[in-house]
């Protein structure tokens, strides 16, 4: 408790690894010190022990990208929008913006394989699907580019205002 009143910390990560009937939850809570709330919380639940290192890992990748992207990224209003319709995995955040990069350097086809993992970590992120369609297009994958943009449609009503505009 003392690290909450000291002036060097500004954010502490809290967590807990409890036993719920035959499962096993974790928690871990990410609060803001100076300000006394709690920036963004972290839940995953597994049927056993021999679930649990793997999830945990998974739970650490999402507290890390989300530390990125809203931390260390902070200033960053490329993300903004994202930030504000919170993903289910930030990692997939982290994935796009590193997609994004790459496309935007010229290395497409990279670019392209990066937006696919998001997809993959988040499928209902919708902003690689808008971002993978055009390049998909390029390589003439007419079938994959209908099922994204099928999807897309599908799910309108969860799109944010940049994404309901790409769409």
């Amino acid at each position: 408790l003392t690290a909450l009143f000291s002036d060097d910390v500004k954010y502490l990560l809290t967590g807990s690894i409890y036993k719920q009937g035959q499962k096993i939850g974790i928690r871990a809570a990410l609060l803001e010190t100076k300000k006394g709330f709690q920036l963004q919380s972290f839940e995953a639940e597994v049927a056993g022990e021999n679930e649990l290192g793997a999830e945990v890992g998974s739970l650490s990748e999402q507290i890390l990208a989300y530390l990125y992207t809203q931390i260390l990224q902070s200033g960053d209003q490329d993300l903004a929008i994202w930030k504000q319709r919170r993903p289910k995995n930030w990692k997939a955040v982290e994935v796009f913006s590193e997609a994004n990069e790459l496309i935007l350097n010229g290395q497409d086809k990279d670019g392209l394989l990066k937006l696919g993992k998001a997809v993959e970590l988040d499928s209902s992120f919708l902003s690689p699907r808008i971002w993978m369609i055009p390049g998909l297009r390029s390589q003439n994958k007419v079938d994959d580019v209908k099922r994204h943009y099928e999807f897309l449609l599908r799910m309108k009503l969860s799109a944010n205002s940049f994404e309901l505009a790409m769409i």
